[in-house]
Order: structure tokens, then sequence, then C-alpha cells
């Protein structure tokens, strides 16, 4: 990459301003840390790269525009869904705390292990495995993305993808012991790799995320020093990821300094608007909107009862755009374009601001049906990464199919709650009328 500087300053500084001001008017830890935490993603992903000598002024006026209607968007739908906070805020924490003085949570934790441990006892066994782990080889994970799979492993996916964000609430039973939770995610990401011979970066990105959150509001006086650590180890975790992206496709790394390591990951990811977003803004190509609805509108339908459901698949189509091949053919992989430059795939030039909108509007809903329950900690910091990281990095179809199909059981789960504290309080206000009209009527008796 060959940044210009004057670019450079004026996204930094502008971004830095506006996203001051955004954080300013929000309110509370939890609004302020999904909001910081997605305007660092859109910088970093769809904003820095900007700045290459060879991306036009244009698209920093288009990225400017995007990140007022991300801020926009989540200041309006804070104001919108402040009722919903309010009502969960009532209702939620009482059940939670109900529910923790039981076994629920460790059966719920238990069972999200099993689910990890059945692939390696089924179609096949290998347990073995776990003492004598697989070189990573994304090749073949990615060779068998397009194959169908085993109908039981299919059925134990889905499972696994509801469990999730109940995973995560059952966590906070262990919040005052972060080791054993630092063990336990250490553990499912290590039996996941055995299975697959493979885990991505962005699992363990999540997880070290998730982590950091939690010492952050669990250990106030540990803050410094994750501060620290997190510079000083960060060229290591840059030089680790270059690592891994070579091994993982049998390639080496010998004689490589951290330096050109380093500067290897930072073009690879900050390069999303020269190499992949404007070529598809300057293409003028579109997606079917009919079909992009489609996908939206039945994500919640388990596929494994319906099938393949037609519809639009935006980094699919995307990747075949710019690399001119078709899906799954020789030399075909998933490219990336940032999520300014997916705005103009879907909603075009006029109207790509409104993408920046709904984002906003989305993150703020789940910082507001998460602030007012202590139990949501961990849950809250693994839906914070999903905006932060996955979102800017993936794109929306990277970010729908978690926030709809995995939080499915869970959306029903505190409606159930909901409803059930609206019909408790309506039972008990119906009493305590009865009560009132019985001693209005004794005491008209005894007057009489």
């Amino acid at each position: 990459m060959s940044i210009e500087p004057l670019k450079l300053i004026l996204i930094l500084g502008g971004t830095l301003f506006l996203g001051t001001l955004g954080v300013i008017a929000a309110r509370g830890f939890s609004q302020r840390a999904m909001l910081v935490g997605l305007l660092i993603g859109l910088v970093f992903y769809s904003g820095i790269g900007a700045a290459d000598l060879e991306v036009p002024f244009i698209y920093v006026m288009y990225f400017f525009i995007f990140f007022m209607a991300v801020i926009i968007g989540f200041h309006l739908g804070r104001v919108v869904f402040m009722p919903l906070s309010n009502g969960i805020g009532r209702k939620v924490p009482e059940a939670l705390d109900s529910m923790s003085r039981g076994i629920f949570w460790q059966v719920v934790i238990a069972a999200y292990v099993l689910l990890f441990l059945i692939p390696l006892v089924w179609p096949e066994f290998r347990l073995y495995d776990l003492l004598r782990p697989p070189k990573p080889d994304l090749r073949y994970v990615f060779s068998r993305r397009f194959e169908e799979p085993d109908a039981v492993l299919r059925l134990i996916g889905y499972f696994k993808l509801i469990l999730t964000p109940f995973f995560y609430l059952a966590l906070y039973r262990w919040r005052f012991n972060l080791g054993k939770i630092s063990v336990l995610l250490v553990s499912l990401m290590y039996i996941e790799y055995v299975s697959n011979a493979y885990i991505g970066r962005g699992q363990i990105l999540i997880n070290l995320g998730l982590l950091i959150l939690g010492i952050w509001v669990l250990r106030p006086k540990y803050r410094r020093r994750v501060i620290v650590a997190g510079i000083i180890l960060m060229p290591f975790l840059f030089y680790a990821s270059y690592w891994y992206s070579c091994i993982r496709i049998g390639g080496t790394v010998g004689g490589i300094s951290i330096g050109k390591a380093i500067t290897s990951v930072l073009t690879s990811e900050l390069s999303f608007p020269l190499k992949v977003g404007m070529p598809i803004i300057e293409a003028g190509a579109r997606v079917n909107f009919k079909d992009y609805l489609v996908w939206i509108i039945t994500l919640p339908l388990p596929k494994l009862l319906t099938g393949p459901i037609e519809g639009a698949r935006i980094n699919y189509e995307i990747s075949e755009l710019i690399l001119g091949l078709p899906i799954g053919s020789p030399g075909w992989y998933v490219v990336l374009p940032g999520i300014v430059a997916e705005s103009f795939y879907i909603f075009g030039p006029e109207l790509f601001w409104l993408h920046g909108l709904f984002l906003g509007i989305m993150a703020a809903f789940f910082a507001r049906v998460t602030e007012r329950v202590p139990q949501f900690l961990f849950l809250y910091s693994y839906i914070v990464i999903q905006f932060s990281y996955v979102l800017n990095r993936g794109g929306i179809a990277s970010l729908l199919p978690t926030i709809i199909n995995e939080f499915l059981l869970f959306y029903l789960y505190l409606f159930a709650i909901v409803f059930y504290h609206r019909r408790k309080m309506y039972s008990l206000n119906i009493t305590i009328k009865q009560n009132a009209c019985q001693k209005n009527t004794v005491n008209d008796i005894y007057l009489a």
C-alpha cells in the first residue's frame, strides 16, 4: 500500500471527531462500547485503506457519509428501543437469578461441550485425534464447503448454533473465575480444530476479545495492565496471524522478519477499499434486491427441514464479479469488500447510506436489549465482537446468520420471560383488586 499522509490525517481526524460526538451522546457502558467497537471496526476495514494513493477521493466522501449514517442510526435506535430496555431490565434479571440457583446453566455448558465432541465420534470414531492433532488444512476445509454434510452432523450443528447464546449466558456463573472460562474456551477451540483440521483466526479473536471485555468490566483494577499487555503483544499477535495464514495452506514462514509479517497482515486487512471496494462501486453491479430480501426473510427457517432456498449470496456474488470465476471453480475464493462498498452493491449510489442506518439501528437494538441485565455480560461481549469485527470484515452476510439464526431460540426465551412476568403481574393486580373489594364489602356490612 502507498498511503497518502494528508488523506490519512483527514480520515483519522474526521472519524475521531465525529465518533467522539456520537459516543458522548450515548449513555452507559453498553451503548458506548457497542458504538465504539462498531466505529473502530468500520475505520479499520473500510476507512484507513481509503488513504491509499490509488483509491479516489470520492471514496473518502462515501466513507464519511456512511460513517455518519451509522452514528445517526445508532442514536435513532437508542431512542426507539428504550422502552424495550426498560421492560427487559425489570423482568429478565430476576428470572435469570431464579434459574441460576439450580444446575440449569451447568447442564447448558455440559451440553454445549458435548455437541463439540460428537463430530469426533460420528460418523467415524476420532477421539484419539485429540492426542495427535492434525496439521491445519484450509484447502481441505474449503473443498468441503459445497459438499452435502451428514444429516446427523447437520442436526448437531443446528443444535450447537441455537445453544450458543445460552452458553455465553451460562459463563456468567463463572465470572469470578476468568481462568476457568479461559480454559473452557481454549478447550472448545482445540476440539473444533481437531474436528475440522482447522479453526479460523476470527474465532480465536472472538474468544480473546470476549475475555478482554470480561476483564475490563469485572476487574477494573487490571485495565491498565490490559492496555499495556495489548500494546506489547500486538506485534507478536500479527506475526502469529501471518504464521498461521501460511501454514494453514501448506506454506512456510522461514526467513521472514516480524516487521515484514506485520506489514503483510496489515496490507491484507486494510486493502479492502482498493482491491475490492472501488472495483465493485465503479462496476455499478447490483444485487437482485428481491433475492436479497428472500435471503433475509428465510434465514430463520432451518435448512435441515426446508432444504436450500434460493436467495442472494452477497459475498459469493461479489467474489464472482471480482475474480471473474464461477463459484467453486479452481482459483475461486471469497473476497471481502468492506461494508461501505457492500452498501453500494445492495442499495446503489443514491441510497447506500441506508445500509449504515440499518446497521446502526441493529447495534442499538442489541445494546438496549443487554444493557440492564448483568447476566448478559459475556453474551453482550460476544455481540459487540460480532458488530465490531465480524460485520466490518465479513459484511452483512457474516452478521445476519448469527443474530437471526443463532439467536432465534434466545428471542423466544426472552419473550417467554416477559410474557410470564406480565401474566404474573396481571394475576397479582386482579388478586389485589378482589381483596380490596372484599374488604370494602366487609366494611360496608360492619358500618350498616
